[in-house]
């Protein structure tokens, strides 16, 4: 299917894409098709036009005579930007694959064959460690080795290591390990342990993620096999599946708990589990409602919530915080109307994650705002949304100065508009962060509305990364410069805007020269000095670095000298 755009061509200029109704390629017979790209010829498959991800599969996929796969190469390596469509076409189809890995380069090549290693095609696998010459571990990264294994294609792990990959790496063991004792893949592990793969090395990433995964089998086949199983921690993880026969299992091991036990088993979401740890003695500590909260699905939290509260598990007021962060309220609501604690961090983390349900039931409640005398809207969290900035006002919470520094910092024009026009007040340091936001229309808004205009906000201006409009901005409505902004130009080493401030009458006085010795800008003292700025015998003090005013230039060690240019032509002058 063509997509409902086109690509219209103008003269020099990029392609433009406009909205025509949409047209349907894919009922023509392939043979059409075929002939129509055929005769574009290859350079302007690109022009044609722009095609869905659906047609170029389809195309690519469709049932026709063999010797026309390179126009469909062709046509898709020129359409399809990413190649991701391409690669997984190919993928598809051995004759097309075949194609590729004598004709595409060799970054497709390698693409091609990592998704045919994910997708099983152990065809393609085979042709392409025939005909490439190329050292398949260059090919094989991380994630496919993990989906390889996921999958449990012991089939495809056999053959790529009959096609060279080095599973005796740390890293291909590693991963293989720990993804087949992850999902319950013995089969995989009896095949490492049959050709004597070194899974001692990684005996401890067999036990811990056999027990997170909750396969009890692995487990015991690790132990008949005379795996070193001695970690007490195993317990955790095995909480963390969920699993209760798992659990059980390792208690008549004699294996102890502690209280990450628990909070591991809270992240299950096992009650039965949870009610088997609390009957047997195991401590559950405000971690459990924290855990709850974070890591469960929100269905689920109220539900644990409950039970955890009902054998008097003990709360803090990370409970409340974690539950504004998440946004799940109705766990706010019922730890607040138990008797849980909060702070200011609570309606903080519901401010930053934007869950607005929450930040006006903090407000409706009395909720601690600040840990200290500064106002909330402060603090750029606070006023970077709009909403939460209403919210807030329409609870009284009161502002000042700085509420507009921080929503010009944060780039919130809107915010700041809204702010003014409710009396918000400001002043110089609000045009200040203007200035250093670099953004012409802020800056035109403090200038409109009347900002207070203070001393630094042109030596601000000279900073920013493109200063000269806004100088120009500046001076074109009638503010006031002085000796400062060409000083602070000498010392940024911004010879082009000093050049601009000076054939646009901004004073200058000696600490243009002074900063050009002090930074060894060289070119910035020449050119002030022809333009006759004024110096003082400070300007040669300043090469001894503070030294004092009388020295001698043969005298001031090296590392105190300026630039040899620059003593050198204040000896001359």
């Amino acid at each position: 299917m063509f997509s409902n755009k086109r690509i219209r061509l103008e003269q020099g200029a990029s392609a433009m894409v406009e909205e025509v109704p949409s047209a349907t390629m894919n009922a023509l017979p392939p043979e059409v098709m075929n002939s129509i790209f055929t005769y574009v010829g290859k350079g302007n498959f690109c022009f044609i036009c722009p095609v869905s991800k659906d047609f170029c599969y389809n195309y690519v996929t469709m049932d026709i005579i063999e010797d026309k796969y390179a126009h469909k190469l062709d046509f898709l390596l020129a359409v399809d930007r990413n190649k991701v469509t391409t690669v997984d076409a190919a993928s598809s189809s051995l004759v097309l694959a075949e194609h590729c890995f004598l004709n595409a380069p060799d970054r497709f090549q390698e693409k091609l064959f990592r998704m045919a290693s994910r997708n099983g095609r152990q065809d393609i696998v085979t042709m392409a460690a025939q005909i490439s010459g190329v050292d398949i571990n260059d090919w094989i990264c991380q994630y496919v080795i993990e989906e390889i294994t996921k999958k449990g294609d012991l089939d495809m792990l056999v053959l790529l290591k009959e096609k060279g990959l080095n599973i005796s790496s740390w890293l291909w063991l590693y991963h293989i390990i720990k993804e087949s004792a992850l999902h319950g893949h013995l089969d995989i592990l009896r095949w490492l342990h049959q050709m004597k793969e070194n899974i001692f090395r990684l005996e401890d990433i067999l036990f811990q993620f056999a027990a997170e995964g909750g396969h009890l089998n692995i487990i015991k086949w690790g132990i008949d096999a005379e795996y070193a199983f001695n970690k007490d921690t195993y317990i955790n993880h095995a909480a963390t599946s969920g699993n209760l026969e798992l659990v059980k299992w390792f208690r008549n091991q004699d294996i102890s708990w502690n209280t990450r036990t628990s909070f591991y088993a809270v992240r299950s979401g096992n009650l039965e589990l949870l009610q088997y740890l609390h009957d047997n003695g195991c401590v559950f500590t405000s971690h459990a409602f924290k855990e709850a909260v974070r890591r469960l699905e929100k269905e689920k939290v109220m539900e644990i919530f409950k039970w955890l509260r009902q054998q008097s598990v003990p709360w803090d007021e990370k409970t409340c915080r974690f539950a504004a962060r998440r946004g799940i309220l109705d766990a706010l609501i019922y730890a607040r109307t138990h008797g849980c604690p909060w702070d200011h961090r609570t309606i903080e983390e519901a401010v930053q994650y934007g869950h607005i349900d929450v930040v006006k039931y903090c407000l409706e409640n009395d909720c601690p705002i600040v840990d200290n005398d500064l106002s909330p809207l402060t603090n750029s969290d606070y006023v970077k949304d709009l909403k939460v900035l209403k919210l807030l006002r329409k609870f009284n919470i009161p502002w000042n100065e700085v509420t507009c520094e921080v929503a010009i910092c944060s780039g919130n024009l809107e915010a700041l508009k809204w702010i003014r026009s409710q009396g918000c007040p400001w002043n110089e340091c609000a045009f200040e962060c203007a200035i250093e936001s670099n953004d012409m229309t802020t800056i035109q808004y403090c200038i409109e509305n009347e900002c207070p205009f203070g001393q630094r906000v042109y030596p601000s201006a000279v900073t920013c990364k493109d200063p000269i409009p806004i100088l120009k901005l500046l001076r074109s409505n009638g503010y006031e410069w002085n000796a400062r902004v060409c000083t602070e130009a000498a010392i940024y080493g911004k010879l082009k805007v000093l050049r601009w401030l000076r054939y646009h009458n901004c004073p200058w006085d000696e600490g243009v020269c002074n900063a050009a010795v002090k930074t060894n800008r060289f070119d910035i003292l020449v050119y002030a000095h022809e333009n006759k700025c004024p110096w003082t015998k400070e300007t040669y003090a300043y090469c001894f670095h503070g030294d004092g005013l009388d020295g001698e230039f043969n005298e001031i060690p090296t590392e105190h000298k300026s630039s040899n240019e620059i003593i050198e032509y204040l000896r001359k002058t």
